[in-house]
């Protein structure tokens, strides 16, 4: 899912989340860069396979905020690599507030964005909100109209 800030991309997967937990299913919702931080630190510490065998064993996996804000060193890779892992074994979900076009600056080279991004869409819905503003903002331009003055 692709599109605005506040426009409801990570309630839409929360929601299709928590069908999917009703259903049976495990989910696993997880900011983008935490998840690449603790790829990272799992490397670093000798968890990684422990770590990615309880992700690997998760049926849906949301990926909350995908570039919004440059991953840590080495954060990409290891984003490409689980994304190449999950791909036909496990269905994803990601928001983004950035075109696909624009992911590629957040990645060390364009062939690494490149083949992310083709991953990422590989047999997928892309869902592209491209107008609308914020829920947040207008609840709190509600909640501002009727405080009393």
């Amino acid at each position: 899912m692709i599109g605005l800030n506040g426009v409801g991309k990570s309630h839409i997967l929360n929601g299709i989340g928590l069908k999917a937990i009703e259903k049976g299913y495990s989910v696993l919702r997880v900011n983008a860069n935490k998840l690449a931080e603790s790829l990272m630190a799992s490397r670093k510490n000798g968890s990684y396979k422990e770590f990615t065998k309880a992700i690997y064993k998760t049926d849906f996996i949301i990926i909350d905020e995908f570039a919004l804000r440059p991953f840590v060193a080495g954060g990409t890779e290891e984003m490409f690599a689980l994304l190449q892992d999950l791909d036909e074994n496990n269905a994803v979900g990601i928001t983004s507030n950035r075109d696909f076009a624009d992911w590629k600056s957040f990645f060390a080279d364009y062939t690494l964005a490149s083949a992310f991004t083709d991953r990422a869409v590989h047999q997928a819905t892309v869902i592209k909100v491209e107008s609308g503003t914020s829920y947040r903002f207008r609840n709190s331009q509600k909640l501002n109209i009727a405080k009393p003055q």
